[in-house]
């Protein structure tokens, strides 16, 4: 059981995380979002242009748990005011997650062994930031960097966000996709939306695929 002297830290915690990304309601209706245009919109996919992003990310090496919540934590304390000036900096939604490298599958009792993959989790910052303007993170881990503006093929869905559901919602874009001529390039990217104790059906969660550009005429 969690002894009052513990439990007060924790509550100072997760209840400004609570309040900034809007857990109070399940709809997310005051987190902010980056804007897009959507361009296409077929039931649960979508073709969509986001502008360039500032987004604050941290890096998992595959095997180490969750990605998302152990990129999550460092994250945090960062738009909490682990930086210089300790500033606050608004909560934004979705959190992404990418795999980079590859993983080997190996025979049992071990069932994968780690060949330089990790996982890209990112806090995607305040429209509008820039990375001359802000904070600076004091975790050596955090990393500012700017997303140029692409073009994603996107499908959304609810439940869980379980790691074998995004590999199959990838799975059902790629295959969206070619129906549609469109070619999508890189690792896919999970984003999700909601608290994990969000009740599963109010969640939403989205794989988004960068698409090639168009070949020119």
């Amino acid at each position: 059981m969690m002894t009052k002297s513990l439990l007060r830290p924790a509550l100072a915690l997760f209840l400004p995380l609570l309040s900034a990304i809007g857990l109070a309601s399940p709809t997310q209706a005051d987190t902010p979002e980056p804007t897009f245009k959507r361009v296409l919109r077929d039931g649960t996919f979508e073709i969509r242009d986001y502008d360039s992003q500032v987004v604050a990310e941290v890096r998992v090496p595959e095997g180490r748990g969750d990605p998302a919540n152990a990129g999550f934590r460092p994250l945090a304390r960062y738009i909490f005011g682990g930086n210089k000036p300790r500033a606050s900096i608004a909560m934004t939604a979705p959190v992404t997650r990418q795999q980079e490298g590859q993983s080997i599958a190996m025979t049992a009792p071990v069932t994968r062994q780690d060949a330089g993959a990790e996982w890209k989790v990112r806090f995607i910052m305040p429209e509008g930031s820039t990375l001359a303007t802000m904070p600076v993170p004091n975790d050596p881990n955090v990393r500012l960097l700017e997303e140029p503006a692409k073009r994603y093929g996107v499908i959304t869905f609810s439940g869980f966000g379980s790691q074998a559901m995004m590999a199959q919602k990838s799975e059902e874009l790629r295959t969206w996709l070619r129906g549609k001529k469109l070619t999508p390039i890189g690792a896919p990217i999970y984003a999700s939306y909601d608290p994990p104790w969000t009740a599963p059906f109010l969640r939403r969660h989205e794989v988004w695929l960068a698409l090639a550009a168009p070949a020119k005429p």
